[in-house]
């Protein structure tokens, strides 16, 4: 009886280990397909500098106003250069962004849309895949990047680059139409509604509820110390805004430690919204720590049963 039990638990142990061997790799396949964490791993292969990836969200009653971004963007530029040496040079990248609903038209078809205003070097850290066309910059106006969605319920096709649109009473130049086969956009928060990009200079009235920056980590924990002060100094009621560390969230550490994160989350108070980028980084962070908890109940288990057995033969020798 007991050689039977301890054959079921080494057995078990194999498969759910077989099992966790599968799921690991389909944990890191998807946590690799969130083109929006990894803005720091893409610069640091051009530079001498580690970089980390820092989310800032707050919420639509009290928005990053024109004059926070004009000072987080001042303070982070004097203490980054007064960090550097005279000889040192390092690039860091800031984007903001919020969303707003509004209406496309195109001759006589109008749509409604989720229009996510964007500002700063909004693409270099979120690489969205591109059907056709390229995004527009920092400092460019009157154009418009559309999803798959979009592209096909105003012109029923996806190859519009250099075609109109109107919003309110400006005309938008098509620059780009991204694709929505991806990870981030396989999520129910993504959902099949029209979504484009805008600069915000055309939509000036949409609020500014996300900020991020890929900033250098001169020192071990320097650009975590660095943007939490800035945010700090512009938002002085911690419970109006949540800080992510994009790059380090899906290490082993940072999962473990943040394992109860979600535990409350159906009561949360907080008004902060997230976007569908950041709900998709949510999902797969879940999901990985299901699948860790799951690897050590299988190691768990295999290593019992190899423990019972070596203590078998060694009571029958």
């Amino acid at each position: 009886m007991k050689k039977k039990i301890l054959v079921v638990c080494i057995a078990l142990g194999c498969i759910i280990l077989l099992v966790d061997l599968f799921i690991l790799s389909k944990m890191r396949k998807d946590q690799s397909g969130l083109f929006s964490q990894y803005a720091a791993e893409r610069w640091e292969t051009d530079t001498s500098f580690s970089y980390q990836e820092h989310s800032a969200f707050c919420s639509a009653e009290n928005p990053f106003t024109l004059q926070d971004l004009n000072q987080l963007n001042i303070f982070l530029k004097q203490e980054i250069m007064d960090e550097l040496n005279e000889s040192d040079e390092a690039e860091w990248y800031e984007a903001y962004s919020g969303m707003t609903k509004g209406e496309l038209r195109k001759d006589d078809i109008c749509i409604e849309t989720e229009m996510i205003a964007t500002g700063g070097d909004f693409f270099y850290i979120h690489t969205l895949p591109l059907l056709t066309g390229s995004f527009y910059s920092g400092d460019d106006e009157n154009c418009i990047v559309l999803d798959e969605n979009a592209a096909w319920q105003l012109f029923g096709s996806d190859d519009v680059v250099g075609k109109y649109v109107w919003y309110q009473d400006t005309i938008l130049t098509v620059v780009g139409v991204t694709s929505n086969d991806n990870i981030e956009t396989q999520t129910p928060q993504y959902s099949e509604s029209a979504k484009v990009y805008i600069p915000y200079k055309n939509v000036s009235e949409c609020k500014v509820t996300w900020y991020e920056a890929v900033l250098p980590d001169l020192v071990e924990d320097y650009s975590d110390s660095l943007f939490l002060e800035a945010i700090e100094n512009v938002k002085e009621d911690s419970t109006q805004y949540e800080i992510v560390d994009n790059t380090n969230r899906y290490g082993l550490s940072e999962l473990y430690s943040n394992r109860n994160k979600y535990e409350y989350d159906e009561v949360r108070t907080s008004a902060i919204y997230y976007p569908y980028w950041e709900n998709a980084a949510r999902i797969v962070e879940r999901r990985s720590l299901n699948i860790i908890r799951l690897s050590v109940l299988g190691t768990v288990i295999f290593g019992a049963a190899i423990i019972l057995f070596l203590l078998d033969k060694k009571i029958k020798m």
